[in-house]
């Protein structure tokens, strides 16, 4: 467990120095899995809405369609 802590805190401190989706889709999926559903959802529902159109056989977003 103190792995994804501190995966969250590194992912966290990059997304306060420049946004960016895959960043915010890592962010969402450690928050699944250490079971902050309620925010992972969120931060997944806004990755799905800024990944409009992209690649639906990357593992990303394969992985992001299970997840939600």
């Amino acid at each position: 467990s103190g792995q994804y802590e501190k995966g969250q805190e590194m992912l966290d401190s990059r997304l306060k120095k420049r946004a960016s989706v895959r960043d915010s889709f890592w962010l969402g999926k450690l928050q699944y899995e250490t079971n902050q559903n309620a925010i992972a959802e969120s931060n997944l529902e806004s990755v799905r809405n800024r990944w409009n159109g992209a690649d639906s056989n990357s593992q990303e977003t394969r992985t992001l369609s299970q997840l939600l």
